[in-house]
């Protein structure tokens, strides 16, 4: 399919679904930086941590309305442990208790008004390092929608670093078209990586950045006239999709740890029972007809002459349709070593908290594992996801 057809179809697509939450996207979009610069802004609070400057910071970003859990305390000892100053960016005020445990590992602690998601809380991080951007030597930006570091699997900060380009991202998106992927009627997709998709970009849980991009004064300019807003899908578009499309513009070298360029060769490398597995791992937790197609596909090519065909196929377009980081949990650490686990298929679809906790499991994360299960009691959805 023609670029500019893509292009175009994305743009109209999006511009449709501002149109249905208008006026408060309008609002949000002309007002909502205003807004919180001059005034929620003042409900913001600054801590100096007990851990020392060094030219490596995370600007680490949290939500624990539920208070602070073991994993935040492993990801900031990873940290640390890779010399990076955290700098913790919490969007909820935090108890007296849990605001001094976080002080012990944090370089600053930044507690603010949950307003603008994780785009502005980084935005908050960057903007109060904005001083100190063209001294340092790298810039994570990373939050607790995931769990890491699995002790099992490749360390991410060295590792992004050691790809030697100026942003790396744990995971991407939007890399390839699923109608290229997948045509139907048994005619053979294409997988192309694709980093100039009209709506590439790197996942916003984990990323780094260079001494190249952090002294180019225009990402400094990206944060600061960053259009803030409490509307979930703009904010998704103006912040990961945003940023993705202004790192590629940009001419900064850009990289991604889970290498898919070669997903469909490194599919058939795979013996006929670890194919199987990965369709049938498959997370798809936004999408039932899909999900629908996976049991499908799941029954009626086993035995047939076309399995490992329509298996590999099927598992190419609920990557393109998904996106990696929720859909190849399984492929990603086992195959990858990509040390990093979504939180939220546990809540948003049983099949998929189920996978998620049974690869926990099987990868021996007991703390992971643990904290899975009393976030599925929270929502009182334990009794339906448990693996037996």
């Amino acid at each position: 399919m023609q670029r500019w057809v893509i292009k175009l179809r994305s743009y109209l697509a999006w511009q449709t679904g501002r149109m249905v939450r208008a006026p408060a996207v309008l609002m949000n979009v002309l007002f909502g930086t205003l807004w919180y610069d001059l005034v929620v802004a003042r409900g913001k609070r600054i801590h100096r941590g007990k851990t020392g400057d060094t030219t490596r910071v995370v600007v680490y970003l949290i939500f624990p309305k539920d208070g602070l859990s073991e994993s935040h305390f492993r990801a900031l000892e990873h940290f640390l442990e890779h010399g990076y100053a955290p700098v913790v960016v919490s969007n909820v005020s935090l108890s007296p208790e849990d605001r001094r445990r976080l002080l012990v590992y944090a370089n600053h602690l930044i507690e603010r008004p949950n307003y603008g998601y994780d785009f502005g809380g980084y935005r908050d991080g960057i903007l109060f390092l904005r001083d100190r951007l063209d001294s340092l030597d790298r810039l994570s930006l990373m939050n607790d929608s995931v769990w890491f570091p699995l002790a099992t699997m490749q360390d991410w900060l060295p590792a992004a670093e050691s790809q030697g380009k100026d942003v790396v991202g744990a995971a991407s998106n939007y890399f390839v078209d699923p109608e290229e992927v997948s045509r139907g009627d048994g005619v053979p997709g294409s997988w192309q990586y694709d980093t100039h998709h009209p709506s590439f970009h790197y996942c916003s849980f984990a990323l780094s950045f260079g001494p190249a991009v952090l002294r180019d004064v225009r990402f400094l300019k990206f944060w600061e006239r960053f259009k803030l807003s409490n509307d979930k899908i703009d904010t998704v578009h103006r912040g990961e999709v945003g940023l993705g499309q202004w790192v590629v513009h940009s001419g900064h070298s850009h990289g991604c740890t889970l290498d898919l360029s070669r997903f469909d060769i490194d599919l058939d490398q795979l013996d006929d029972a670890r194919l199987r597995e990965v369709a049938g791992n498959l997370i798809i937790p936004e999408n039932p007809a899909l999900r629908a197609k996976k049991a499908l596909v799941l029954v009626q090519t086993v035995g047939a002459p076309d399995e490992r065909r329509r298996l590999k196929d099927f598992i190419l377009q609920a990557t393109a349709c998904t996106g990696p980081a929720y859909a190849l949990l399984d492929f990603a650490l086992r195959e990858k070593k990509h040390g990093f686990v979504k939180k939220s298929p546990l809540w948003l679809d049983p099949e998929s908290a189920g996978i998620t906790l049974r690869v926990l499991s099987e990868q021996g994360e007991h703390v992971f594992y643990e904290e899975a299960l009393q976030l599925l009691r929270q929502r009182g959805l334990a009794d339906a996801t448990t693996p037996h």
